[in-house]
């Protein structure tokens, strides 16, 4: 992944893309002060680059809290640029996975393209995180084709930092159906990020 201010040329994005980089980083989240982070790129920046961003296969990762992604997600659904959602797309904890926010966020995973990013560790920090196994499971049961597991490594400003070994371990736990596991750690990433697949 990599960030791109609107001025970037084309030429510019290509050559990353064959140098490995598959996607964009777009933020919302706010720093605690309110400020945005330092070298974030805000979703308004999406309409610019998306025309350059299809023209070279690039996908957009979108950070912020499930509120503002609602929002945003019926103008970004325009750019024709996949979208990856960020940290199970960051829902409150306290409001359950039946709050009208997540509730729109399933249905847009459902019926379009838009992919989840299965990383726990930024929605829950109580120890084994089971107040985000319902969010969890219901973004695969949502799109069990277009989601993907995240360690989030290396825990930028999280202390302590969590373990991603047992963060697979958790993946293992809740979704006991080994072909399910493979979709989300083998297929499903071989399809978003372009990655070969090759037979043992």
């Amino acid at each position: 992944m990599a960030v791109a201010y609107p001025g970037v040329d084309t030429g510019t994005l290509a050559a990353w893309r064959a140098a490995g980089i598959v996607g964009l980083r777009f933020v919302e989240m706010r720093a605690p002060d309110g400020s945005r982070y330092p070298g974030s790129v805000g979703f308004d920046a999406i309409g610019v680059l998306a025309p350059r961003m299809r023209a070279v296969g690039l996908h957009a990762q979108l950070w912020a809290r499930a509120y503002d992604l609602v929002e945003w997600l019926p103008h970004l659904l325009r750019s024709k640029v996949p979208l990856v959602l960020d940290h199970m797309a960051c829902p409150d904890p306290l409001h359950g996975p039946n709050a009208g926010a997540f509730k729109s966020i399933r249905a847009r995973l459902a019926d379009s393209d838009v992919w989840a990013k299965l990383t726990v560790c930024r929605v829950s920090q109580q120890p084994g995180h089971d107040d985000a196994r319902a969010f969890h499971d219901a973004l695969i049961a949502a799109a069990p084709e277009r989601v993907v597991w995240g360690s989030d490594w290396p825990y930028v400003r999280m202390n302590p930092a969590p373990d991603a070994g047992q963060m697979l371990d958790l993946l293992r736990c809740w979704v006991p159906d080994p072909a399910q596991r493979a979709r989300i750690l083998v297929d499903n990433p071989a399809r978003l990020y372009g990655f070969e697949r090759t037979t043992p």
